[in-house]
Order: structure tokens, then sequence, then C-alpha cells
């Protein structure tokens, strides 16, 4: 019995360590919301990749991910912090080749609309519709014209209602 007790306090510090890194790497206090990244896998380890997951949302609107869109999510994800060779790393590179389930996408919104606070937050998230629309772009289009598509575009705008941005998309075409 005391074995097992011992287990339970120990499982209960390590969560609480990891719960605290991974708030701190995203910058959030949201204890429910940091139990539910945890539990869908997200660690400090993984953060930046969960950050730039609105990017991975839009390199699969169109159902999949080309090689143009996965080079540029991984560029601007490495511009924003990724480290190459990290657990970051590892865990985009799956996502780009896997899509994330359902869960992970609306967890990241409820990091945007309830998560995203400080000074930076309104930098963050003009970043991360930037970014975004970049992602978009890199498929290509027809000539040069029709560059983001309509799920695409759909992406885009689920991204700033979550980011609650107070300044217009970036420029789309």
């Amino acid at each position: 019995l005391q074995e097992e007790q011992l287990a339970r306090i120990r499982a209960a510090s390590r969560r609480d360590e990891e719960r605290r890194e991974l708030g701190a790497e995203l910058e959030i206090e949201d204890e429910s919301l940091l139990d539910s990244l945890l539990d869908l896998g997200v660690t400090a380890g993984t953060a930046a990749a969960f950050e730039a997951l609105p990017l991975v949302e839009v390199a699969w609107a169109d159902g999949d991910v080309d090689s143009q869109e996965r080079w540029r999510v991984l560029t601007l994800a490495i511009a924003f912090g990724l480290e190459l060779g990290r657990s970051a790393h590892a865990q985009l590179e799956l996502w780009l080749t896997r899509r994330p389930e359902q869960e992970v996408f609306d967890a990241w919104y409820k990091f945007a609309t309830g998560g995203l606070a400080g000074p930076a937050a309104a930098s963050r998230a003009r970043r991360v519709l930037e970014d975004a629309v970049e992602v978009a772009k890199a498929a290509g289009g027809v000539l040069g014209f029709w560059t983001v598509s309509s799920s695409e575009r759909s992406a885009i705008d689920r991204i700033a209602r979550a980011l609650v941005s107070p300044s217009p998309h970036p420029d789309l075409n």
C-alpha cells in the first residue's frame, strides 16, 4: 500500500512539474487547459510545435499537405523558434505527415481564445495570421491566381476569430 501511495505521489509531482514547465513555455496559467494539453501529449518540449498548429491546420485545409506547404510550415516554425532535431520538430513533422486529431486543434483554439495574453499577445496573433497566409499561398495556384483556396480562407478565418485580431487579415491575394 505504501508503494502505491508513493507511486501516486511521485506521479502527481511529475505532473505538477510538467504543468509548470508547459505553462512557462506557453505563458499560460490555466491549469485545466494545461492538463488538457498534457493529456493530448503536448509538453514543454513540444510547445513550439503546438504554437505552430494553426499553420498545420491551414496546410491540411485542402485535404493533404504538399511539399511546398510542408516546407513553408517548417521554415516559419524555425523562424519562430522551433529547433531542428528537437522533440517539437519531430512533433511538427508528424503533424505534417498525419493530420492531428480534431481535439488537438480544439485545444489550440482554447489556448488562443483564453491563453494568449500579455503585452506580446497582439504581435503574436498578427504573426500567426501572417504565417497562416504564407502557408496558404505556398501551394501556388494557377498562373498566380487563386493562390489561397476557399478551404484555406475558411481555416484562416477560424484562426483569426480565435485570436480576436483587432486588425484586418493580412493580404490574402
